[in-house]
């Protein structure tokens, strides 16, 4: 990513909100043959100095990590949105506008590394355990047959992402003049769209963050 100073935020409980929120990522890693991508969600480390998920094994990514840890990005990508120029009343002014979009993301490099069978079934109970923690009454991993657990664990290869550097962007219009901002706000608001209209209150809160 492109950390523009004019968009980086440098706030590191907001960029790990935003990876709570979102833990669905994008790992890329370079292979044998190439650049690998895969989809895994990633949660962080108890000591949150790392991230940890995992990948099905028939899925080749893994594959990239068999002569050790490989230099490694994670992406993260909250809410997002067209910005249209037509919302600028600057437009109407002199028409030097043009589109855009308005995103939020974190951007984690770090060293890859694949996890034994005891490191991945700690993982993945940190990882249930994350993703369950709100609910009425969460599902555990030990409430499924231990040999049910196993035979599906055998499929999965944990991942650990060691954090090396995290960049965090917010881009919401803040290189624009307070009735441009306003405006981009005003139709966003109004937009059907829900990642519309949550870049549109991230852009409320801003305003009222001094």
């Amino acid at each position: 990513m492109h950390p523009s100073p004019a968009f980086r935020n440098t706030d590191l409980p907001a960029a790990r909100a935003l990876m709570a929120a979102h833990p669905f990522a994008t790992l890329c890693v370079n292979g044998r043959d190439g650049p690998m991508v895969a989809l895994a969600p990633l949660v962080l480390s108890e000591d949150s100095a790392a991230l940890e998920g995992h990948v099905a094994r028939a899925n080749p990514f893994w594959r990239s990590l068999d002569g050790g840890p490989k230099d490694a990005v994670a992406l993260f990508q909250g809410a997002n949105a067209y910005v249209s120029p037509s919302w600028y009343p600057s437009k109407a002014e002199h028409g030097r506008v043009v589109p855009t979009w308005n995103y939020s993301a974190v951007e984690v490099r770090g060293r890859l590394a694949a996890l034994d069978a005891e490191e991945t079934l700690a993982g993945l109970n940190r990882l249930t355990d994350a993703m369950e923690a709100d609910r009425p009454q969460p599902w555990r991993v030990v409430d499924a047959p231990a040999d049910y657990v196993d035979r599906l664990q055998r499929g999965i290869v944990g991942l650990r992402l060691e954090i090396g550097e995290l960049i965090a962007v917010d881009k919401l219009s803040q290189n624009k003049d307070a009735a441009d901002h306003a405006g981009v706000v005003a139709g966003l608001s109004a937009s059907m769209r829900v990642g519309d209209r949550a870049i549109a209150n991230q852009m409320k809160h801003q305003e009222q963050t001094p």
